[in-house]
């Protein structure tokens, strides 16, 4: 059994939508853990296994993207204008149609989430 020290419940849970926790923690084994917020149980995760649950969860809702997630309102202004000069781009090189509209609605649909890195903090290679 891990010895668990430090932890805010109460503020781990209020920080995460809907009845999952989804952490970050070194404390567990694989360094993530998935909790029910009804339950005092979690499951030990790799960053592998928490990329892979958010893909069969997107994949079971039958959709080729989530919303993307952005740290503040000041982020997506600055992507708003990047997206602007993209489609112009796009326009310009006659792109499939279903390649621009998938696009459009993976960059358009944005939800702000204080646990992401910033957008001016990225550096190439990050992602």
């Amino acid at each position: 059994m891990i010895k668990l020290q430090g932890i805010d419940w109460p503020k781990i849970n209020a920080r995460n939508r809907g009845c999952f926790v989804v952490e970050y923690d070194p404390q567990f084994p694989g360094g993530f853990y998935v909790r029910h917020k009804g339950t005092p149980y979690y499951l030990p995760a790799t960053r592998h296994d928490i990329e892979c649950l958010v893909e069969n969860a997107l994949a079971s809702l039958g959709r080729h993207h989530g919303p993307l997630l952005i740290r503040s309102k000041e982020d997506q202004i600055l992507l708003a204008s990047k997206q602007a000069k993209l489609f112009e781009a796009l326009n310009d090189m006659q792109e499939e149609e279903w390649f621009q509209w998938l696009l459009w609605r993976m960059l358009s649909k944005t939800r702000i989430n204080e646990r992401v890195t910033s957008l001016q903090q990225i550096q190439p290679g990050d992602l």
